[in-house]
């Protein structure tokens, strides 16, 4: 599915890496790596592809990443390696102003 990442909304593309990543899809890394390329992933959700990358154990293609990534939370801070929001490992503004986004997470 990330194959498609061109032709789907940012925000699926990002939830269905969070998935990837989760299930450690190794073998979905090319097309990832192509996702985070083409400017079709939420850093703010996931990192960028270098997290992403060491987090699947892969090396990748060596494609060029945007130098402006999407990052839906670009209001609060700047891109990070580490993912923000509701996928980050430490509480958060907003885990705080969002509770509800943390149903389900440990």
């Amino acid at each position: 599915m990330m194959a498609d990442a061109a032709d789907r909304p940012v925000e699926f593309n990002s939830i269905l890496l969070v998935d990837l990543v989760e299930l450690q899809a190794a073998e979905a890394a090319e097309p990832i790596e192509r996702a985070f390329a083409a400017n079709r992933i939420d850093v703010a959700m996931v990192g960028n592809w270098e997290r992403v990358r060491q987090e699947l154990g892969v090396v990748g293609l060596g494609l060029s990443m945007p130098k402006n990534p999407h990052n839906s939370l670009g209001f609060l801070t700047d891109v990070r390696p580490e993912p923000v929001g509701i996928n980050q490992e430490r509480p958060s503004l907003i885990a705080a102003v969002c509770p509800s986004r943390l149903v389900g997470r440990a």
